[in-house]
């Protein structure tokens, strides 16, 4: 279930957002609202909490015959392979504090199409896992992904919420991946937990990205 500000024109739904709580202070994670989105469609919507890094969104459209690249220096694909990056936050607007969150729609894949999401720090430097290794150590970037999908023009449904694994020290890391199934759309991780957006799901459903090294 998600929230609607009924009165809003467009209409607003607010994504369920997901907080750990353990000792220590808890940072403020904000809120998260979309405007509505084609029905049928998924947006995809990644945030990261360490501000001193700039996380890039990715999307691999494999079409069998050819991949196309979406992201920040080619943010559209249109046809019947139609994704866009709808957000691109840049590393000038990320102060300390702020909640940057970037958005990927993802309104039609070709049957048999493979989306592949990544999350990747820009500058390639730092991690997007962090690694506990002493002097060596590395802070996590704090990725989260949320999916949300449109069932009608009034409805929107959380699908999952995937984390970023922590301690890998990985710069690129694949979280989501999307089919393209006769006209509909079925996500999951990478190569587990697949099932059509309308299933019903737990708002507990939470998932885990797996590092790239990992994928096979």
């Amino acid at each position: 279930m998600t929230y609607k500000d009924a009165a809003a024109d467009p209409v607003w739904f607010g994504v369920p957002v997901s907080v750990t709580v353990g000792e220590g202070n808890v940072p403020n994670v904000g809120a998260l609202a979309f405007k509505d989105i084609p029905v049928g469609s998924i947006l995809l919507i990644t945030t990261w909490t360490n501000t001193k890094y700039d996380v890039d969104s990715i999307s691999m459209v494999d079409s069998g015959s050819s991949v196309t690249q979406v992201y920040w220096d080619n943010p559209k694909i249109t046809g019947a392979n139609a994704v866009a990056l709808e957000r691109d936050i840049k590393a000038a607007a990320i102060t300390t504090g702020s909640y940057p969150a970037e958005t990927t729609l993802v309104e039609s894949l070709e049957a048999g199409t493979e989306l592949r999401f990544y999350v990747q720090l820009h500058s390639l430097t730092g991690s997007i896992t962090g690694l506990d290794a002493g002097a060596d150590s590395e802070m996590p970037a704090g990725v989260t992904v949320y999916a949300m999908y449109m069932e009608t023009p009034t409805k929107a449904e959380h699908f999952g919420t995937w984390f970023a694994p922590l301690n890998t020290s990985e710069g690129l890391v694949g979280m989501v991946k999307i089919l393209g199934d006769s006209g509909a759309l079925t996500i999951g991780s990478f190569g587990v937990n697949f099932a059509a957006p309308n299933t019903p799901r737990s708002l507990l459903n939470v998932n885990y990205g797996v590092p790239v090294k990992e994928i096979r």
